[in-house]
């Protein structure tokens, strides 16, 4: 009788520290795989059997993993899989998850099943099905049943707080967008005003007191409305591609491109006040392609150099430099002007992030032309990154696939 004792004894230690260890490991699951993974093998440890999980969604079944006993050759535990996988036992699976009520072996609820079968409940809904692959024969004894069903709270409770958090994700994700919408309204309605202001202003001037003006301030006043309109929509364009990119529905048409054209078209339509700056490019070798949704790399290249005639004073130097390397086409953006602060470096992608140094004619910039370059070349399988230009300035990389053109004689 002491041998016998100081078995179950041992027995139940081991079914205590099974429990122990379930609660602590489930505390670590991060995702609802681990959890669900941790508390299988668990359960596995604990009954000696394998055990099948089926997953629930709206009271039907989504998919099923079978968990094997390594106590069990591999030809028993696939024998026994297969008893789960079989028209009644999934109308069993389908009854429990129906009626959050367990089933099958050693209950009153089906009981020639193959298996006996438990609900996984988390938030008042049934998750998932438990079924253990238990015999008539030899049922699951009370004490392990008590720890079985603690273990199942364990798991309903850690599938809680899995939930949970990621509702409380969605919220503040969702704060986080509704915050973002009305710092980009706040943007749009200060940005818009002051170069319509512009516009309007000398429409009017010219249409009031057109003949009272001589040829050369007319002349400014047209180059005026139309670089206050050229950055009207160089905005616009940002906006819709932003709101496209975050609606799913710009599409990527990804072919060779010919670098220098691409370079010469964004030049085209770089925003120019009065010239200010000196802009060259330099494409090695000459006849260099690049794989790209040639409209899209265009907005980038353009965004950077907008970026860098904001940034930067009077009389700087840009340049745009395409190189070959390996198989990749490397882009490069560098000027001399005063450089980016440390601090603003690691958010300088972020949208909504801009500059303390002003444009000349107080326009700001919504900060949406970096994070939208970021966005457009992680569709290409690129990134855009920064650097120091030494001695001054910065420089703003990313690669391309290099294009090859297949020739059909």
């Amino acid at each position: 009788k002491v041998k016998e004792q100081a078995i179950v004894a041992v027995r139940k230690s081991y079914r205590m520290e099974v429990l122990l260890e379930t609660n602590r490991k489930l505390q670590y699951a991060k995702t609802v795989e681990e959890i669900i993974t941790e508390g299988m093998s668990q359960i596995v440890k604990l009954v000696d059997k394998p055990v099948e999980f089926f997953e629930i969604n709206n009271r039907l079944i989504v998919k099923s993993i079978f968990f094997r006993t390594e106590s069990m050759s591999t030809i028993e535990n696939n024998e026994i899989a297969t008893l789960f996988d079989n028209v009644n036992e999934r109308g069993v699976v389908t009854w429990v998850a129906n009626n959050n009520h367990l089933a099958g072996v050693s209950t009153d609820v089906f009981p020639e099943a193959n298996a006996y079968y438990l609900p996984l409940v988390s938030g008042d809904n049934v998750k998932g099905v438990i079924g253990i692959a238990l015999s008539k024969e030899s049922p699951l004894p009370a004490f392990e049943r008590h720890i079985l069903h603690a273990i199942m709270n364990d798991f309903s409770f850690a599938l809680d707080k899995w939930y949970l958090q990621k509702v409380n994700e969605e919220v503040a994700r969702e704060a986080e967008l509704e915050q973002m919408r009305a710092n980009l309204l706040r943007a749009i309605s200060h940005d818009l005003r002051t170069p319509l202001t512009s516009i309007s202003g000398n429409a009017d001037i010219l249409l009031t007191s057109g003949e009272q003006i001589n040829d050369t301030e007319k002349l400014q006043l047209y180059r005026d409305i139309y670089s206050n309109s050229k950055w009207l929509v160089q905005m616009v364009e940002n906006l819709l591609a932003v709101s496209r990119l975050d609606d799913g529905k710009l599409a990527i048409e990804m072919q060779p491109e010919l670098v220098e054209d691409i370079m010469q078209e964004a030049l085209l339509h770089v925003v120019r006040i009065n010239n200010t700056h000196k802009i060259s490019f330099h494409v090695e070798p000459e006849l260099l392609l690049a794989l790209m949704d040639a409209r899209l790399i265009i907005q980038v290249i353009i965004n950077i150099i907008d970026n860098a005639l904001t940034y930067t004073p009077t009389g700087s130097e840009i340049i745009l430099i395409a190189k070959e390397i390996g198989n990749s086409v490397h882009f490069s953006i560098m000027d001399n002007g005063p450089g980016i602060e440390e601090s603003l470096k690691a958010r300088l992608f972020d949208p909504f992030t801009t500059g303390k140094v002003q444009r000349s004619d107080s326009r700001r910039g919504l900060g949406l032309g970096l994070a939208l370059c970021q966005t457009i070349l992680k569709l290409h399988g690129s990134e855009l990154t920064v650097a120091d230009n030494e001695p001054n300035g910065t420089i703003f990389n990313f690669p391309l696939e290099k294009g090859v053109v297949n020739i059909v004689e």
